[in-house]
């Protein structure tokens, strides 16, 4: 391993971290191109992501996107409209799920391209709460706030869209138990951190650094461990491609032998 990546590693990974000064930490860190750090840890900590999310900010986007008539947030898949319409007709009914939703402007963006579209979407109490409360103010037509798992099973879904979210849930694997005998045809994984080594364990937990103060944890994940569950349920890769939104260095992993972990965009589909 480079040692620039070793010295930061242990320093990132020391108290002496949680004291330096803001500007000299994002320095430091964007001068070494360092997003994520190893951790002897073997599963998330609770509360790993602790969120505040805040009405007035949807209401600026429902506002923007009045304007532009086109998304205003950042998606970890930005082309989920290019390839939804490869699937489906504007006209098609069907059902899709954006598990950990978090933009309004997905639902506007998607509604406007596929009217009759049912759109599910499930994140924390924070978020349900806000989402409640812009369905009553605006009255928008299948738009659907699950409030929990058993909600979810209520249904079957076309399309579950998961946009960079398993990684930060300690319970994934029960998660996709459940949901994947929900799904009709497709789940697309998008922005999540897959390594391929069969001599390693199936994940490791490690640390982002690049959204100070919070310090959330998250799963880089074994290709093969992850993908067989699927496989099992009767599901295949219709693709896996490099996730083209952002770039992440991942050098500083090499003691783990991890360093070819690659953001990664993934679609499955049901071969029934």
């Amino acid at each position: 391993m480079k040692l620039k990546y070793h010295l930061a590693n242990k320093l990132f990974s020391s108290a002496l971290s949680n004291i330096m000064p803001g500007y000299l930490r994002k320095i430091l860190l964007k001068n070494q191109k360092i997003r994520f750090i190893p951790t002897k840890l073997n599963s998330l900590p609770q509360n790993n992501y602790p969120i505040s999310p805040n009405i007035d900010d949807q209401i600026n986007v429902i506002n923007k996107f009045s304007e532009t008539q086109k998304e205003v947030t950042y998606k970890t898949y930005p082309k989920l409209v290019n390839l939804l319409e490869k699937i489906y007709s504007k006209d098609e009914k069907f059902n899709f799920l954006d598990f950990g939703g978090e933009e309004i402007d997905q639902y506007l963006i998607l509604k406007k391209k596929f009217k009759n579209i049912n759109y599910f979407v499930i994140n924390k109490k924070e978020f349900n709460e806000i989402f409640d409360k812009l369905l009553e103010k605006y009255n928008y037509k299948n738009l659907f706030f699950l409030k929990n798992l058993n909600e979810i099973l209520n249904n079957e879904y076309d399309f579950i869209n998961f946009g960079s979210v398993l990684q930060y849930i300690d319970d994934y694997d029960f998660i996709l138990e459940k949901i994947l005998i929900k799904s009709k045809k497709y789940i697309l994984i998008s922005g999540i951190h897959l390594f391929k080594n069969d001599l390693l364990k199936d994940k490791y937990v490690v640390k982002q650094m690049n959204l100070w103060p919070k310090k959330p944890y998250l799963y880089f994940f074994n290709f093969n461990h992850f993908t067989k569950k699927f496989m099992k349920n009767n599901f295949k890769i219709n693709f896996e491609n490099k996730n083209e939104s952002d770039v992440i260095n991942y050098e500083n992993f090499e003691l783990e032998k991890i360093n070819n972990t690659r953001y990664t965009d993934i679609l499955f589909k049901n071969k029934n």
